[in-house]
C-alpha cells in the first residue's frame, strides 16, 4: 500500500524570533497514512509566490530550492503506519524572501508532502499574508563616508568587495546592487550611535561601499 498524506489545516504566527533572526512560524495539521514507520523519509515543502502566481526569490540557501525561489522544507520519519501531526511547524525567516520594493504585498504558500521523493500531495495556496516591506529603495551617494578609507599600512593588494560585503561571485549587477544598498543603509543607521568606535567604523565602511559601488556597478 501506498503512503498517503491529508491536510486538514494550515496556520501561521507572525514576527517570532527564533536565533535572534526575526520571522514566521508556520503550522500544519495533517495525517499521514500507509507509511512504513521509523524507516520510510517524508517532507514537507513550502513555495512562495506573490498572489499574481510569480515565485518569490528565495536569498538564504538554506531557504531556497534549485531554482533560486524562496521555500521551506523538512524531513522526518512517523511513529506509526498511520500517524497525525497536529502542529508540524517550521520558521521562515524574513530575510529568507528576496522582495525588495517597498509597499505591501500579498503572499501566499502552496505546498506538498513527499514520500521518498515521490510527491504524494499537493495543494495549492494554502497560506496567504501580507509582507510589508517598509525601508523605500534609498540611492547610495557617490561621496557617501570619508573619501578615503582605512587601508591597513603597506598594504597595496585590491579591496575584496565580494568577500567584504558577502556578495556572491558572478552575482549579477541587480543583486549587487541590492547588497550594496542593504549595507548602506545599515551604516548610515549607525551614524549618530553614541558609541565613537561604531560611528567611526559606520564611516569607514560607508566609504568601501561607495568605492565598491563605483568597482562592481558598471
Amino acid at each position: 500500500m501506498a503512503a498517503d498524506a491529508r491536510l486538514h489545516r494550515v496556520w501561521a504566527d507572525y514576527d517570532v524570533v527564533r536565533s535572534g533572526q526575526k520571522g514566521m512560524v508556520i503550522h500544519f495539521n495533517f495525517v499521514i497514512g500507509g507509511a512504513i514507520p521509523n524507516s520510510q523519509v517524508f517532507t514537507l515543502m513550502g513555495w512562495f509566490i506573490f498572489n499574481d502566481g510569480r515565485p518569490v526569490p528565495g536569498v538564504l540557501e538554506e531557504y531556497a530550492d534549485a531554482r533560486g525561489n524562496a521555500c521551506i522544507g523538512e524531513d522526518f520519519t512517523v511513529p506509526y503506519a498511520a500517524s497525525q501531526y497536529d502542529d508540524f511547524d517550521i520558521f521562515l525567516p524574513y530575510d529568507a524572501l528576496g522582495i525588495s520594493s517597498p509597499g505591501r504585498h500579498t503572499l501566499c504558500m502552496n505546498m506538498g508532502i513527499f514520500a521518498d521523493g515521490r510527491i504524494i500531495m499537493r495543494r495549492e495556496r494554502v497560506l496567504s499574508f501580507l509582507f510589508t516591506v517598509e525601508d523605500p529603495a534609498v540611492p547610495i551617494p557617490e561621496n557617501a563616508g570619508p573619501s578615503r578609507p582605512h587601508r591597513d599600512s603597506g598594504s597595496s593588494d585590491r579591496m575584496d568587495y565580494y568577500t567584504l560585503f558577502n556578495i556572491p561571485r558572478g552575482a549579477s549587477q541587480e543583486v549587487i546592487r541590492r547588497i550594496l544598498l542593504e549595507e548602506y543603509n545599515k551604516y548610515r543607521n549607525q551614524l549618530n550611535n553614541p558609541d565613537i568606535e561604531r560611528r567611526q567604523n559606520a564611516e569607514r565602511m560607508l566609504a568601501l561601499i561607495s568605492q565598491a559601488r563605483r568597482e562592481l556597478l558598471k
